[in-house]
């Protein structure tokens, strides 16, 4: 009987994060598998929220903030997220556009540099 009630809460919980599209890819199957074995109880509660996660989305207003706010926002995300000035003058300097070259060759200036340091010793 406990074994049970813990299956039910452990579908009930995955359901809710299934239909919202929040799970992990390990528990996407796992409740995917649940779901295959679901009683008739389950399956209504599955399409239930199934239900309400599809009306989610629509039942919630849209608003832009106002442009003053928006842009400070916005202003903070891009200070945050910029390069520092040695990563961005040596990815300049070498023409690396695409940032997954750049950032396996500033990793390997590195590790070369902290190479050179360590022989000097």
């Amino acid at each position: 009987m406990a074994a049970e009630e813990k299956h039910t809460d452990r579908f009930d919980e995955l359901c809710s994060a299934y239909v919202l599209d929040a799970l992990t890819e390990e528990e996407r199957c796992e409740f995917e598998g649940m779901l295959k074995r679901a009683d008739d109880q389950q399956l209504q509660l599955y399409h239930e929220m199934r239900h309400v996660g599809d009306h989610l989305a629509a039942s919630v207003r849209h608003e832009e903030p106002p442009p003053k706010v928006k842009n400070q926002l916005m202003s903070r995300i891009r200070e945050r997220t910029k390069p520092s000035s040695l990563f961005l003058r040596i990815t300049t300097t070498l023409k690396l556009d695409k940032p997954q070259i750049a950032i396996s060759a500033f990793m390997i200036m590195l590790i070369i540099v902290a190479l050179l340091a360590y022989l000097e010793r």
